[in-house]
């Protein structure tokens, strides 16, 4: 592996053995959990571990930059400042408050905007997901591939539920929506999942356990990595306009280059106005 996915990858292990431990010992500690209104719920532990994956980075990347769900964006120094962590150590807030045991951490590390290594650590099973732009995506040192489905029949997908947003000053839900894109795929033969962390739903589709996924409202953090580790593993992953900016858009699809089209054509219509 590239050196920078080595390190990233001894940093995700740790800080999810001790994410793990928190999840263990559960009924121990005071998690605490508060709401972070449109954007869900924030723990102790999300705060804890963000400041500890950028302090394990910065051992060995101290003029980088970084990006996490919890303290946003830390500028970096000099030319090492066009490097960039764009992390989330702990996709899976809601499983983990719950003690749902899927949640992972999730490390994307860009060149100047570009991303270029992802590294995905699910602790509960000791799964690390790695991948290099250009050299392919593994499972703890295992090619992956995507599934080779072409028809939304048969198929198995996964999504995220859609959190509220402000339009001007009122809360819109795009639930309606959302739950309409669920039913055209059941209509048309498929089933799907919704299994709380975009992270690892764009890991399974590069190991071809979920032949898709589609989500209509996420972060840069939830899919930095996992874009590049399901594009890498012969996925293709794209916005609702087709274009391959779903980190600003917010939009995702994510499968083979066959089932692409017919994915976006059921699912897109039932988004209605949620789409910018």
């Amino acid at each position: 592996m590239e050196p920078m996915v080595v390190i990233a990858s001894e940093v995700a292990k740790k800080v999810g053995y001790e994410i793990l431990k928190a999840h263990e010992n559960r009924h121990r500690i005071d998690l605490g959990v508060e709401s972070k209104g449109l954007d869900g719920l924030v723990t102790k532990i999300d705060r804890y571990a963000e400041e500890l994956t950028i302090s394990l980075l910065k051992e060995s990347y101290p003029k980088h930059s970084f990006l996490g769900e919890e303290f946003g964006l830390q500028e970096g120094k000099g030319a090492d400042a066009d490097w960039c962590f764009v992390i989330d150590p702990l996709d899976g807030t809601q499983n983990f408050v719950h003690g749902v045991p899927h949640f992972c951490v999730s490390i994307g590390i860009q060149h100047k905007g570009v991303t270029e290594h992802g590294v995905v650590y699910d602790p509960v099973r000791d799964e690390l997901f790695t991948a290099s732009r250009g050299r392919g995506a593994r499972l703890n040192q295992r090619r992956l591939s995507v599934s080779e489905r072409t028809t939304i029949a048969g198929g198995l997908f996964t999504t995220g539920h859609p959190y509220e947003r402000m339009t001007g000053e009122t809360r819109t839900s795009f639930i309606r929506q959302h739950f309409a894109s669920l039913a055209v795929i059941c209509e048309q033969g498929g089933q799907v999942r919704r299994t709380g962390s975009a992270a690892l739903d764009l890991c399974y589709v590069a190991a071809g356990r979920f032949d898709g996924y589609f989500e209509m409202s996420i972060k840069p953090w939830d899919v930095c990595a996992g874009e590049l580790i399901a594009s890498e593993a012969r996925a293709v992953v794209v916005d609702h306009k087709g274009a391959n900016n779903a980190m600003r858009t917010g939009s995702v699809f994510a499968c083979n280059a066959k089932l692409l089209k017919p994915l976006m054509q059921a699912v897109i219509p039932t988004w209605e106005n949620a789409l910018a």
